[in-house]
C-alpha cells in the first residue's frame, strides 16, 4: 500500500531545485504565500518602475502601463494566483488519490501498479527535461509576440520612437526577458500538471478498481473523484483573469 507521502505526487514541480535553493520549496504551504509575493515583486513592480523612468507608467491611453489591463491581469493578478493555486490543488488531489488506498478501492494485486503510477507522476512533474521544455517554450512564445509589438508600434508602452526609429522601452525589455516568460512558464507548468492528472485518472481507470454497485453515491463508490474539481477554482480564476485583461483592452481602448 502506498504511504501518505506517495499519495502526494503533485506536491512538487519543474522548478523544485530552484525553489529549494531559495528556501521556497514547491509543495510547502508556508512558502506558497512568499512565493506569490516574490512573483509579483519580480513580474510587476520593476515593470512599473522602469516604465515610470521613461514616462510610460501613468496616463490616459493604452500607451501607459497603468492603463494596460492585459498587463494588470497577467502580471499583477494571474501570476500570484498561479502560484497560490498550487496549495489548493495539491490538497484536493492528494485527498482523492489517498482515498483510493484508504477505502481499499485498489486491490492488493494493483498496489504495485498504483504506487508506480504515483511515483512516475511525481518524477515527470519535477523532471529537468520538463523544466527545459517549459522555459524554452515560454521564451519562444514571448519572442514570437515581438512581431505584434512592432505592428502596434508606439501605441503600446513596450516601444518608444527615437530619431524616427522604434526602440524597445526599458519596461518592454523587462516584459520581454522576465515578466512574460515568468507568466508563460507558470501557465505551461500548470498545463503540464493538468496533463499528468489526466494521465493518472486514465491509468487508474484501466486498473482493476473495486467498484461497489450498491454504493449510495450512485457512482459505484467513485463519486469522490468529483471532489478533485474543488482543487481548481483559483487556477480557473487565474486563467479567466488573463483572458479578461486582453478583452478589457479591446473594449476600453479599441
Amino acid at each position: 500500500m502506498p504511504t501518505t507521502g506517495a499519495t502526494d505526487p503533485f506536491g512538487t514541480g519543474p522548478f523544485q531545485a530552484l525553489l529549494h535553493a531559495l528556501h521556497l520549496r514547491s509543495g510547502e504551504s508556508a512558502a506558497i504565500g512568499r512565493r506569490a509575493l516574490m512573483a509579483v515583486l519580480v513580474a510587476w513592480v520593476p515593470l512599473v518602475a522602469l516604465a515610470q523612468l521613461q514616462g510610460l507608467a501613468k496616463g490616459t491611453g493604452h500607451v501607459t502601463v497603468l492603463m494596460d489591463f492585459a498587463a494588470y491581469a497577467r502580471f499583477l493578478v494571474a501570476v500570484p494566483l498561479l502560484v497560490l493555486a498550487e496549495g489548493q490543488t495539491r490538497t484536493w488531489l492528494q485527498r482523492v488519490l489517498g482515498h483510493f488506498t484508504d477505502a481499499r478501492l485498489i486491490p492488493v494485486s494493483e498496489d504495485a501498479s498504483f504506487t508506480n503510477l504515483l511515483a512516475s507522476t511525481r518524477r515527470l512533474l519535477s523532471s529537468p527535461i520538463a523544466l527545459l521544455v517549459i522555459v524554452a517554450l515560454a521564451f519562444a512564445l514571448t519572442l514570437a509576440s515581438g512581431a505584434a509589438w512592432r505592428a502596434q508600434g508606439t501605441e503600446l508602452w513596450t516601444v518608444l520612437e527615437r530619431d524616427g526609429q522604434q526602440v524597445v522601452s526599458y519596461a518592454g525589455w523587462w516584459r520581454l526577458l522576465v515578466s512574460q516568460p515568468l507568466f508563460l512558464s507558470l501557465l505551461l507548468t500548470w498545463l503540464w500538471r493538468l496533463l499528468l492528472w489526466a494521465r493518472c485518472v486514465w491509468r487508474i481507470a484501466r486498473m482493476d478498481v473495486r467498484i461497489i454497485p450498491s454504493h449510495p453515491d450512485h457512482a459505484g463508490g467513485l463519486g469522490f473523484l468529483g471532489q478533485s474539481l474543488r482543487g481548481f477554482p483559483i487556477l480557473a480564476f487565474a486563467f479567466g483573469s488573463a483572458v479578461a485583461g486582453t478583452l478589457a483592452n479591446l473594449v476600453i481602448h479599441e
